[in-house]
């Protein structure tokens, strides 16, 4: 295991699934016996490019994949590299992908109403308590991937809307130029 602060920080971190991206990247040559230190310093070098290219919030390593709980974790090991994602949804990462489905959901509605590109518009929205919340905490987000200029609770008649069920909670979207 990686000693002091670089072994805490292993095992705090998630661990992601880097066997796609080795097999299929050809900066990742990962060729003959290597220090823990060598690989450590290659991985890293590599950190930014990775956690881009995966879509991952946090990335680490671990000499050894019993540092991993493995209930928490989806583990595979091809030769000496252990890779594991990280199974466990927290509260953040799963309003983080409700406010991407919204947001998916208002793309959709933007191509339905024949809307360009380039077109600024207005987002209502109808729904429950805990989604209302996620708007709210992710409403820049939301504004700026829809060219949203503001985001407004009820559904005006003159708005091509439509009602969805997102994760169990119930939503109505709509959207008009602004």
């Amino acid at each position: 295991s990686f000693p002091g602060e670089a072994g805490e920080t292993c095992k705090k971190i998630k661990v992601v699934d880097l066997k796609n991206y080795i097999k299929t990247q050809k900066a990742l040559m990962l060729a003959g016996e290597k220090t823990e230190e060598q690989w450590q310093a290659g991985l890293d070098a590599l950190a930014d490019s990775i956690t881009e290219e995966l879509n991952v919030k946090t990335l680490g390593f671990a000499a050894d994949a019993a540092l991993l709980g493995v209930a928490d974790y989806s583990i595979t090991v091809e030769g000496n590299l252990a890779v594991a994602i990280d199974k466990r949804l927290t509260p953040e990462l799963a309003d983080e992908g409700l406010a991407r489905e919204i947001t998916h959901r208002l793309q959709g509605l933007r191509r339905a109403a024949g809307f360009e590109i380039a077109d600024s518009i207005a987002t209502y929205f109808e729904t429950d308590e805990h989604t209302e919340r996620v708007m709210a905490g992710w409403a820049d987000y939301i504004k700026r991937e829809t060219l949203s200029r503001e985001v407004v609770r009820g559904i005006p008649e003159t708005v091509v809307a439509e009602d969805f069920k997102l994760e169990g909670h119930p939503v109505k979207l709509g959207v008009r130029k602004a």
